[in-house]
């Protein structure tokens, strides 16, 4: 699992292709294989992520953000 707690600014984050918009106060809970990415929509985007140790189930799809 991961765990992301907006701290300062707004973004948008995807999460199993499912767009939502975050801002300070905003807590999300992802579980493992669940293809996620997030996106600063202000200057500054600040999150505290904390997750298990399981790295095996991290990979990476690349950069690119979808226009939404």
């Amino acid at each position: 699992h991961e765990t992301w707690h907006i701290v300062e600014g707004i973004g948008t984050a995807i999460i199993a292709g499912r767009a939502r918009s975050v801002k300070p106060g905003t807590t999300i809970i992802i579980p493992p294989g669940m293809v996620h990415q997030v996106r600063a929509d202000s200057e500054k985007l600040v999150i505290m992520e904390a997750s298990t140790t399981e790295l095996q189930d991290i990979v990476r799809f690349g950069t690119d953000f979808p226009q939404i």
